[in-house]
């Protein structure tokens, strides 16, 4: 987030969830494969604008939630993508699907995210 939106951001303890947290502007991509797993990206609406303007090379400042999700998820993307590399050179067949922004979460865990521009979590979900 640092290198793309210049978000400083720290990555809370992880702890179950059963619900996705308040937080307006929802997206998610699910990895598919040997490993699956649903990676969702919740943000408010100062958070989503800087994340989803950097990502997308645009002014979103009067984006709706949904414009802000398609930017988040491209943001998403690219980090799922990366880390999907990591596993195919171990060997780990995965696939990835595209964003979205309709998200249904069943239980997995969540990480409180310490950003500098306004708030977010990222919760991942076993599949």
């Amino acid at each position: 987030m640092m290198r793309v939106a210049r978000i400083v951001v720290r990555v809370g303890d992880g702890e179950p969830a059963s619900a996705l947290p308040d937080l307006p502007v929802r997206s998610a991509v699910r990895v598919q494969g040997e490993a699956r797993l649903q990676i969702c990206l919740l943000g408010d609406e100062e958070f989503s604008q800087q994340l989803a303007g950097a990502a997308a090379g645009i002014d979103v400042s009067s984006a709706d939630s949904e414009l802000l999700a398609d930017g988040v998820g491209e943001f998403l993307n690219v980090l799922a993508g990366n880390a999907m590399s990591l596993l195919e050179q171990k060997g780990v067949s995965t696939e990835l699907e595209p964003p979205q922004g309709e998200i249904e979460f069943e239980a997995g865990y969540q990480f409180e995210l310490a950003v500098n521009v306004g708030s977010a979590a990222l919760l991942l979900e076993p599949l």
